[in-house]
């Protein structure tokens, strides 16, 4: 190990002016802890990788989409009135079939005659609406009271 540091550390030592040998001053041990209790680093600011940003800005949820829906009342003896999520949207005369608008999705819808009660067993229905969604009315020769 001595003879490395004769044949390498030394002579790099000379070359650039350094004290070799035993002339060099020792550092005393306050110059030693003076030296080691101010070390603080001041690091610049350093903007993000790009890679590291968003792909994509933050966009706000779309509104649902609008659709048309269809009740074709021309099988029917009487009118009926339609009701969307407990909302009344309008009468489809006997005879006739009507468009109504709506958002796409899942609906509560009830179609009943006139005067007919929506909420009791067997008047709501829940349906997926999406364009072109249609409904017949079909009524029966009697229709009996419902059993429940």
């Amino acid at each position: 190990m001595r003879g490395l540091y004769y044949r390498t550390v030394q002579p790099m030592a000379r070359q650039y002016g350094c004290l070799t040998g035993p002339s060099v001053p020792l550092a005393e041990i306050a110059d030693v802890r003076r030296r080691n209790d101010d070390r603080r680093v001041t690091l610049p600011e350093v903007a993000p990788p790009r890679y590291a940003l968003p792909i994509a800005p933050d966009i706000a949820p779309n509104r649902a989409r609008t659709i048309h829906l269809g009740i074709d009342n021309r099988y029917g003896r009487s009118a009926y009135a339609l009701t969307l999520d407990g909302g009344k949207l309008g009468t489809v005369p006997a005879g006739q079939e009507m468009d109504f608008t709506a958002s796409v999705g899942t609906h509560v819808l009830c179609l009943l005659p006139p005067g007919a009660e929506c909420g009791k067993p067997g008047t709501l229905r829940q349906v997926f609406l999406h364009d072109g969604w249609t409904m017949i009315v079909k009524p029966a020769a009697e229709m009996p009271e419902a059993p429940f």
